[in-house]
């Protein structure tokens, strides 16, 4: 009697604890899943949906992959084509380079062949004449030979930033007047189908080469380039423009060659090229 009394209060007991658990409100949204073994399982119903909903995420994620995948193919044979096509046109600018250089060349060679012929007169002497005194003895315009570094021994010409040639340098005269030495030249624009503006900077190149390069207008010059190409001598040509340069007091002994840059606006170097310098009275 005794132990049905102990039973009977230990399965109330129980009961009575499933009652709570039963009524608790997290287990309202539970339910049981049963195996084929007969276990139990209580499933919450807030983990079942976060399941539900990361299972559909990660597919979605599997599924885009895949078309993505097979959407994909790598575009070889147009960017070949594309490539093909840059090579030719660089190698159509770079003939054309060279027949514009040579062509350039030749009617430099014509206009100082001529010009020396003729005997012209250069506005460089018709400045000296107006600037002098009258009766005095005229010097005679004098045209200073280009200069090969390689046979002067003067530092080497630095390469030009645009190899496509836009500008050329005739009819360079130089002469001396007194204390002052000075030169004259025309820039002209190659292309003559845009304007071309910049600057010019002229550097004379002294034959002891422990000295720096003195520059005019004064700058300072490393590795063969002036630091500063805005300081120079503005131009804007769409055809041809005269420049003249004044050096000031010098000994034309003491120097080799005229060295003249000549600048674009954004500060690259669009030509080069030396001259001698004369000492003529």
């Amino acid at each position: 009697m005794e132990d049905l009394q102990r039973d009977l209060g230990r399965l109330k007991n129980e009961y009575s604890k499933k009652q709570a658990i039963d009524n608790a409100p997290g287990e309202k949204w539970s339910f049981l899943l049963v195996g084929s073994r007969g276990r139990v399982l209580r499933l919450h119903l807030g983990w079942g949906l976060a399941m539900v909903v990361g299972s559909v995420f990660l597919m979605m994620l599997i599924l885009t992959g895949i078309w993505y995948l097979f959407k994909w193919e790598p575009d070889v044979g147009g960017k070949s084509v594309y490539y093909a096509g840059l090579e030719q046109e660089i190698q159509a600018l770079q003939r054309e380079n060279h027949r514009l250089m040579v062509r350039v060349a030749s009617l430099e060679i014509a206009m100082e062949s001529s010009e020396i012929h003729s005997g012209a007169e250069s506005s460089w002497g018709n400045d000296w004449r107006s600037s002098g005194q009258e009766g005095a003895a005229e010097p005679e315009p004098v045209y200073p030979k280009k200069m090969p570094p390689e046979l002067t021994g003067a530092p080497p010409i630095p390469e030009v930033d645009i190899a496509f040639p836009k500008v050329a340098l005739d009819n360079y005269r130089a002469g001396i007047r007194g204390e002052t030495y000075g030169a004259s030249f025309n820039i002209r624009n190659i292309r003559n189908d845009a304007v071309v503006s910049g600057y010019i900077v002229s550097v004379l190149i002294p034959r002891e080469p422990s000295f720096l390069y003195p520059a005019s207008p004064a700058m300072e010059v490393q590795n063969g380039r002036p630091m500063d190409p805005q300081r120079g001598q503005f131009f804007s040509i769409r055809n041809f423009k005269d420049v003249r340069l004044r050096f000031g007091h010098l000994d034309p002994d003491l120097f080799q060659a005229n060295r003249i840059f000549v600048f674009n606006e954004a500060g690259a170097l669009l030509h080069v090229e030396d001259f001698e310098v004369v000492d003529n009275p």
